[in-house]
């Protein structure tokens, strides 16, 4: 397929390995976790008390796409929610036992999916991949 102008450009590539990856956690998972849900048990469990904002922000989503995603997390009883006692317009999220257990029980595939990725870069070429999205961050 004749991509023109578009061939070799990192948004492209970008696009092209995020699908990748998501079919491959389709494929592991059968549906039930996608990269980015994982990514925001995570940052629930470590960032205890943090407020539905930060937690958008630092997954990098926008906030009315989390707030789906947090409700599918109580229904299930990986979280819960309340009001933030400092303002009652935000709400806090905490972790339950069985986010924990949830996290835990899928950690050992997700570190093996990341573990393929480097033996496929190689050490430094990972960590050099790893430095060049981070920068791409920093600078969209």
């Amino acid at each position: 397929m004749d991509y023109g102008f578009l061939t070799d450009m990192v948004g492209l590539e970008l696009r092209k390995a995020q699908s990748q990856t998501e079919k491959k956690f389709d494929q592991l998972f059968n549906g039930d976790l996608l990269p980015g849900h994982y990514t925001v048990l995570v940052l629930i469990k470590n960032n205890p008390g943090s407020t539905q904002s930060s937690i958008a922000q630092y997954a990098g989503l926008d906030r009315s796409s989390l707030v789906p995603l947090l409700k599918q997390f109580e229904k299930r009883g990986f979280i819960t929610r309340k009001k933030a006692t400092n303002d009652a317009r935000s709400n806090i999220t905490i972790i339950t036992p069985a986010g924990e257990d949830f996290i835990q029980r899928h950690r050992a595939t997700i570190e093996e999916l990341e573990h393929n990725i480097k033996k496929a870069f190689g050490p430094k070429n990972y960590s050099q991949l790893v430095k060049f999205l981070k920068q791409l961050q920093d600078h969209p």
